[in-house]
């Protein structure tokens, strides 16, 4: 969103495009991916819209984002993995800027990252993509907590960091944006405790998020047959290897979990026009 209001104020002359991997697997052709990224997710409907794209890229206008390689790369094999990389560093051309996101938790240690994002000659990508580079990120230190509990919670920052210091492994789960986001949500449910761990932080989120939906009267089932809907999907995700659930499958699984569970045929039915699939991501 900042790149595309630095587009709309004239600051940058490049149109950010993001492409979320994790929604393509085995894909090879690079075309057929942005073709369907520009006219699914864009809405981008005219003829000739990846030589449009191809010319805009050369002429340095756009800014190409593919994130969450780790996410797409986890349901393939190491050579689909490799075709996968090859077919993203065809938009590497003069005049292009791409960037490619990735867990470093993927690989399995560096030899594995270079053999991955080096497939050309290890040595020798270098030479052959001259202004290819791998820029690590760093989880957030100390006074970047605080400043993000400055901004999130200004009249109570202090007495929230306070908090995550004395919560045993708090400190080290605050360092990563997505997990303090949840810590600070959640962090009224947290205090009570003394130590806290991945599994417990997100345990305390969800409920909170239950509990939020069912007094704002959000929801058509009670919380234990969420939380029993919940685990079933994500069962099944992990037995599949599954990185996300169409609705088509959404409603099967109301059918064979919540189904016997609900009573009312209006409830049945909301359930099964895609309500869970929030639930689900």
């Amino acid at each position: 969103m900042r790149q595309f209001q630095r587009f709309i104020e004239g600051k940058t002359r490049r149109i950010p495009i993001l492409i979320s991997l994790r929604d393509y697997v085995h894909f090879g052709d690079i075309g057929q991916l942005i073709t369907d990224v520009l006219v699914n997710r864009y809405n981008v409907r005219f003829k000739g819209s990846y030589e449009i794209f191809e010319q805009l890229n050369r002429n340095g206008l756009l800014l190409l984002l593919f994130d969450g390689f780790d996410e797409m790369a986890q349901q393939e094999n190491d050579e689909t993995i490799l075709s996968s990389f090859a077919a993203l560093m065809q938009t590497v051309v003069p005049g292009s800027k791409v960037l490619l996101t990735c867990r470093t938790t993927y690989f399995r240690d560096c030899l594995e990252e270079r053999n991955v994002l080096s497939p050309f000659g290890h040595d020798d990508f270098a030479i052959k993509q001259p202004n290819f580079e791998i820029i690590y990120l760093k989880e957030f230190d100390e006074d970047q907590i605080k400043e993000v509990l400055h901004k999130r919670v200004p009249e109570n920052w202090e007495r929230y960091w306070q908090i995550i210091r004395d919560i045993y492994d708090l400190p080290n789960l605050a360092q990563r944006p997505v997990m303090l986001d949840m810590i600070i949500t959640s962090l009224p449910d947290i205090e009570k405790f003394r130590t806290i761990n991945h599994a417990m932080l997100y345990k305390i989120y969800t409920d909170k998020w239950i509990e939020k939906d069912r007094t704002e009267e959000r929801t058509l089932i009670n919380a234990d047959s969420k939380r029993y809907f919940t685990r079933e999907v994500s069962w099944e995700m992990f037995k599949t290897s599954a990185l996300s659930v169409n609705i088509k499958r959404i409603r099967e699984l109301v059918e064979s979990h919540l189904v016997p569970r609900i009573k009312s045929s209006k409830n049945i039915s909301y359930l099964e026009s895609g309500f869970l699939s929030r639930i689900c991501g």
